[in-house]
C-alpha cells in the first residue's frame, strides 16, 4: 500500500508543482498591484524557478526590479524574455514602470529584438532581396509589345512575395516567393490555370534573383529550367526563362519579358 501511495504521489507531483507555481504567481501579482514590490519580487522569482512558463511573470518581475532600482536584474530578465520570443517592443518603450531603464544600451537592444520578433521578415535582409519586383506592371517582349500584366505584392508580414500574372490571352498564373531561412535559399512555387505546378529554388547572386527547377517537356523528356529576375534602370525588371535538355550543357531561350511600371 505504501508503494502504491508513493507512486501516485510521484505521478501527481508535476501537476502539484505547476499548481504551486501558479499560486505563487497569483500572490506575487496581488502584492505587486498593492504596491508591495519588495514582497512581490521573491514570489515572482520562486514561481519562475519552479518552472512557471507564463511570460507575464518575468515581465512583471522586471518591472518591479526596475522600480526598486535593481536595474541589472531587470535588464537580465527582459533579455531572457525577448530571447524567448517576446514581441512587445512598443509596450516596453511606453511602460512607465521601465522608465528608469530607458537610454540604457541594453534596453535599446531589448526593444529592437522585441520588434524583430514581431516582424522577423521585415528585419532580415535576405527577405528584402526580391523587393525590386514588387509593384504593378505591364510586361513587354523584346519588340516592346505588351504580352501580359502583373501585380506583385508582399504578404504575411512581408514574408511572402505573391505575383498575380495574366497574359495577353487572359491566361493566369500565380507565384509564391519566399526566403526559406531553414534551407538558406529562395523558393518559388508557380501554379496556373493549366493545372501546372513548378517549384524553383535559388539565390540572389550577381545582382539578380536566379532560380532553378527540374521539369519535363510535354512529351515527357526531363528538362532543366533556369529563371532570372534582373532589376534594370527606370525601375524595370527583366524576367528570363531558359530550358536545357542535356543537363545544363546548352540552353534554349524561352520567356523573355520586361516588367515596366504601370502608370
Amino acid at each position: 500500500m505504501r508503494m502504491i501511495v508513493l507512486v501516485l504521489l510521484l505521478a501527481a507531483s508535476p501537476a502539484l508543482a505547476a499548481d504551486d507555481a501558479r499560486a505563487l504567481f497569483a500572490q506575487a501579482t496581488a502584492a505587486h498591484q498593492a504596491g508591495k514590490l519588495k514582497e512581490a519580487i521573491p514570489l515572482y522569482e520562486k514561481a519562475l524557478a519552479m518552472g512557471l512558463g507564463n511570460p507575464v511573470a518575468r515581465y512583471n518581475l522586471a518591472c518591479a526590479q526596475a522600480q526598486t532600482g535593481d536595474r541589472e536584474r531587470a535588464l537580465a530578465n527582459l533579455e531572457t524574455l525577448v530571447a524567448r520570443g517576446y514581441d512587445g517592443g512598443d509596450a516596453l518603450e511606453k511602460d512607465a514602470d521601465l522608465a528608469s531603464l530607458r537610454g540604457e544600451p541594453r534596453f535599446v537592444a531589448v526593444v529592437a529584438l522585441a520588434r524583430k520578433n514581431k516582424a522577423p521578415c521585415k528585419a532580415a535582409p535576405e527577405f528584402r532581396q526580391l523587393d525590386f519586383w514588387v509593384g504593378e506592371w505591364e510586361v513587354h517582349d523584346a519588340a516592346g509589345q505588351t504580352i501580359g500584366s502583373s501585380r506583385v505584392d508582399k504578404l504575411l508580414g512581408d514574408c511572402v512575395i505573391l505575383e498575380n500574372w495574366t497574359d495577353a490571352r487572359g491566361r493566369a498564373g500565380k507565384s509564391f516567393n519566399l526566403w526559406d531561412a531553414s534551407q538558406k535559399q529562395w523558393r518559388q512555387v508557380w501554379v496556373d490555370d493549366f493545372g501546372s505546378l513548378r517549384e524553383y529554388r535559388g539565390a540572389f547572386e550577381g545582382g539578380a534573383m536566379r532560380y532553378r527547377a527540374a521539369g519535363t517537356t510535354r512529351d515527357g523528356k526531363p528538362q532543366e529550367i533556369r529563371m532570372t529576375f534582373t532589376p534594370l534602370d527606370g525601375g524595370r525588371v527583366r524576367q528570363q526563362i531558359d530550358t536545357s535538355l542535356d543537363g545544363g550543357k546548352s540552353w534554349a531561350p524561352g520567356f523573355d519579358g520586361t516588367y515596366v511600371p504601370r502608370r
